[in-house]
């Protein structure tokens, strides 16, 4: 590494000699993370200065240049520096922010550190500020419930008229409204139950935002997504197949649904018309038997079963003796052998 490191900074100081080389330096392959060569960061073990991105090494560490001295520094861990172009989260550079800690100050993103926190820079005294957490930072757009930023409200607690400023969100917590009072610098924050709407404002938005390379602002998401190329159109496919992307060719359509038939038929796709359905399975029938379709019972399975003669009658063994007619009826009646009585 002795040997290497003067290498790197005569490499470092011939190209900070050259007056556009963040414009001729390529912005793919010298670049280790989210930093590039030619990239402006700011250094935060150095009072938070303005630095360009001069070189990169093995290690992933980087040789930057002072924007204010033109010192060349070395050994810089990416952890050291501060993003100036991107997002975290809901909040990205240049977004205007209040700055809670340690009061309420008005201020605008500066910087994107590694760990998630952020270099913001005071709207009053122009100073820049690290290491300051999300939970510190109230944004100057967006709504809590009913109440929006620039609404004018009532808080019910103090009896005070107030506008509303700037939206707080606490992790593990409710959102909240910052508000101050019209010609008043003092800040308080509340809880939209805590309040009453007075008059509505114009609704706050976000400001447009420099996204880093290869992305663009999602407003929807209110964020920097990856460009994504637009995927080429299918290939052509012949008359009646269709291109499969899990396939990866061209794969047959689908067969047209099958013509509607009347009851009791069905279509024959080789006879092209309906034809009449198969007629139902017959019934079992025990063993040594089959179905017979022209008789519809079971028969025996012998090829010529010897037909068996129904049955004679048989004489009764008890006969009931036939009544006998009297020999004669009284006048005017005649013996009725059905009734078995004169009638």
């Amino acid at each position: 590494m002795k040997a290497l490191r003067p290498f790197l900074l005569g490499l470092a100081f011939a190209l900070g000699a050259l007056p556009n080389f963040a414009a001729a330096a390529s912005k793919d392959l010298n670049c280790y993370g989210d930093l590039c060569v030619g990239d402006h960061a700011l250094d935060l073990v150095r009072a938070n200065r303005d630095v360009s991105i001069l070189a990169v090494d093995y290690r992933g560490w980087f040789v930057t240049r002072l924007f204010d001295t033109g010192e060349i520094v070395s050994d810089v861990p990416r952890a050291s520096l501060a993003t100036t172009v991107g997002c975290e989260g809901d909040l990205c550079v240049d977004f205007p922010v209040l700055n809670l800690n340690p009061t309420f100050d008005a201020a605008r993103i500066a910087g994107l550190q590694l760990d998630g926190r952020f270099v913001v820079r005071s709207a009053t005294t122009n100073l820049l500020m690290a290491d300051v957490n999300r939970q510190s930072i109230a944004t100057t757009w967006g709504c809590v419930g009913l109440y929006c930023v620039n609404d004018t409200v009532l808080n019910r607690t103090d009896g005070r008229v107030t506008n509303v400023v700037a939206k707080y969100s606490f992790p593990g917590s409710n959102d909240m409204l910052v508000t101050m009072a019209a010609g008043d610098t003092t800040y308080s924050i509340a809880f939209p139950g805590e309040l009453a709407l007075i008059h509505k404002g114009p609704l706050a938005q976000p400001p447009q935002v420099a996204c880093p390379r290869n992305m663009h602002w999602d407003p929807r998401t209110l964020r920097c997504a990856l460009n994504l190329p637009n995927p080429p159109p299918p290939p052509t496919c012949p008359w009646g197949t269709h291109w499969d992307p899990w396939q990866n060719r061209c794969v047959p359509d689908a067969p047209p649904p099958p013509p509607s038939c009347p009851w009791g038929t069905h279509w024959d796709n080789r006879r092209q018309r309906c034809v009449p359905d198969a007629p139902p399975p017959p019934p079992t029938c025990p063993s040594g038997t089959h179905w017979d379709p022209r008789t519809n019972r079971c028969v025996s399975n012998h090829p010529n079963p010897t037909p068996v003669p129904p049955p004679h009658p048989q004489p009764n063994p008890h006969p009931q003796p036939n009544p006998v007619p009297p020999e004669t009826c009284p006048p005017g009646r005649h013996w009725d052998p059905r009734q078995n009585r004169c009638v």
